[in-house]
């Protein structure tokens, strides 16, 4: 009888290592992320990065600079996750490529306005002023929007966001709006009068938030996100890497580095 007993418990032992065994094989595995080459995104992600390898999770990080290439690779499962666009930004994307791509962690607001390195006030613009804008949509409607928060222009009612040059009812200096590449407006800072600048691009044109002639608000929809799948999104892996995004250190820890660039939400 002794004998019996002992196996039974002997048996419950193998079958309790062998389910702490599985347990971990669930998290032992790489999760690839595609972010941009950034100093910002990499004080989180390679923050993010630590955090989870005590989780057992390899995060594997895939550095692309093409904004459309992002959510594609992401919708065909080439990569898991990506970090590097706000909740509009990712709603438009799918609204247009007709994917089901969702997001699944909230981090930080993008800080942005309007700057000049010839002019401290607005009211010194002159008449015909060249304003540099981003020319992809969801970037453009913003920074209509924050144009308009400054009384340069006024837009149709009702349009919010979604506004393009088109959508514009009153310019009141006659402002040369120019649309650009958002990457490339801090080198055309010197060839413009006034131009939309965010979070990494207004350091790299040598401006602090004080320095704004319009700052623009905070706003839900630009909040910047993790991205996954409809099919991936609820994973024991995928939500642990969600949950290290919005800790309270990974939070303290980029608005310690990034004061300039954001407000976290």
């Amino acid at each position: 009888m002794k004998k019996i007993v002992s196996l039974l418990i002997l048996m419950i032992i193998i079958l309790a290592a062998c389910g702490s065994a599985e347990g971990n094989t669930s998290k032992n595995r790489t999760v690839t992320i595609a972010i941009q080459d950034s100093e910002l995104y990499e004080t989180i992600v390679e923050h993010v990065k630590k955090k989870v390898e005590d989780e057992g999770i390899d995060l594997e990080i895939v550095y692309m600079s093409d904004w459309n290439i992002f959510n594609q690779a992401l919708a065909n499962a080439e990569i898991d996750l990506n970090f590097y666009q706000t909740r509009q930004f990712l709603q438009n994307a799918n609204e247009t490529n007709g994917w089901n791509l969702v997001p699944i962690a909230d981090t930080y607001f993008n800080n942005q306005g309007y700057f000049s390195s010839k002019y401290k006030t607005l009211e010194e613009l002159p008449e015909g002023a060249t304003v540099i804008i981003p020319s992809d949509p969801v970037n453009n409607g913003h920074a209509l929007h924050v144009l308009q928060q400054g009384g340069l222009i006024k837009l149709k009612e009702g349009v919010g966001f979604q506004g393009s040059q088109s959508d514009i009812i009153e310019n009141k200096k006659g402002l040369n709006l120019v649309e650009v590449d958002f990457n490339m407006i801090p080198n055309m800072i010197e060839d413009s009068d006034l131009s939309y600048l965010a979070t990494r691009t207004i350091i790299q044109a040598g401006f602090v938030l004080e320095d704004a002639l319009i700052l623009g608000d905070y706003h839900e929809e630009f909040i910047m996100v993790l991205a996954a799948r409809e099919d991936n999104k609820d994973e024991e892996v995928i939500q642990i890497i969600a949950e290290a995004f919005e800790s309270e250190d990974t939070k303290n820890i980029t608005i310690e580095k990034h004061p300039i660039e954001i407000v976290w939400h």
